[in-house]
């Protein structure tokens, strides 16, 4: 099966999104850093109370700056991870990962053609597949993946479907 497609920003952005949704990593990261400040400031509170000097007014400000940091980093950490990316993305070095992409699909794997360069990836490579509503994404490692956008695929999507599928199934 060949394929013909363009990958834009907007198809990097949601592989990125689609990695942060589902990186356990990106969740470990997230948790820490979601936690850190409540649990800094209950160690403040415990160090007042053995020290007998209590004042309700700590436990009133670390409650509200506790509150204030779950509330508003939780929104935004995922959005500033991304917002960075993008921007990385819109410079000139990373515009290799971006154009006119040629896809070849068979029994023995991908090749993928770009402008810069040509790669060949066997079914064994494909360390997993992950699929929405507009993609599928190939897995070759952690981090990196083959990004399929649905709407820009002009062949039948079930037929497109059943052979990425029944392909990683051998595996």
């Amino acid at each position: 099966m060949e394929l013909q497609f363009e990958i834009d920003i907007a198809d990097c952005m949601a592989l990125q999104n689609n990695h942060l949704k589902n990186s356990k990593h990106f969740k470990r990261t997230k948790l820490l850093v979601l936690w850190f400040v409540p649990i800094l400031f209950c160690f403040f509170i415990l160090i007042d109370v053995l020290q007998k000097d209590f004042n309700p007014i700590h436990l009133v400000l670390y409650g509200s700056v506790t509150l204030i940091w779950i509330l508003f980093v939780e929104k935004r950490f995922g959005k500033r991870i991304l917002k960075k990316a993008k921007k990385e993305m819109e410079k000139e070095a990373n515009s290799k990962f971006l154009g006119p992409i040629d896809l070849s699909i068979n029994a023995d794997g991908l090749i993928l053609c770009t402008q810069n360069s040509k790669n060949e990836y066997n079914w064994n490579t494909i360390k997993k597949l992950e699929e929405t509503s507009e993609y599928y994404f190939l897995y070759n490692s952690s981090e990196s993946a083959i990004i399929l956008p649905k709407n820009k695929i002009e062949v039948e999507l079930d037929e497109l479907d059943i052979l990425i599928k029944s392909n990683l199934k051998t595996i």
